[in-house]
């Protein structure tokens, strides 16, 4: 993820010619990655009250740990967060993530309608192989979580 320090309201005139090629070059980093992999409905503002939600909880930890990583977390790893055997049942481990979320829209958060971003991985199967931050997502997530 590219991250420039910039203010919400910019007067190009007070920028060095240095910082509008660094400007330039990070918003066409940012649209060239959009159009590869789509765009997120959620955005950092609306992504931090749900993990600030879920912080401490095995879903929180589960997030942040595949945001740290490529995205995604293994059924193992979860099972091991969740302190259950490896041959364990994941049943519900997103419903806590859709209950802060309900939560949250009822307190009148503005959050988007899509589903937030943690999905399972199913490989094609009827077990959960794993969890994912989708792509699109992926760098907004990070930036919520500080990272």
């Amino acid at each position: 993820m590219t991250t420039i320090p910039i203010e919400a309201r910019i007067h190009l005139v007070e920028l060095s010619t240095e910082e509008v090629h660094r400007l330039v070059d990070a918003l066409t980093e940012e649209l060239r990655r959009r159009k590869e992999v789509g765009e997120s409905p959620w955005r950092v503002s609306q992504l931090k009250p749900v993990l600030q939600r879920l912080s401490g909880t095995p879903q929180g930890r589960a997030i942040a740990e595949a945001a740290q990583k490529d995205g995604s977390i293994t059924r193992n790893r979860v099972l091991r967060i969740l302190g259950r055997d490896v041959d364990g049942r994941l049943n519900g481990f997103r419903k806590p993530i859709n209950t802060v979320v309900g939560q949250l829209t009822k307190e009148g958060v503005d959050l988007p309608v899509a589903p937030f971003p943690f999905w399972v991985d199913y490989d094609g199967g009827v077990s959960a192989v794993g969890f994912y931050i989708d792509e699109a997502s992926l760098p907004a997530v990070r930036a919520a979580l500080g990272n």
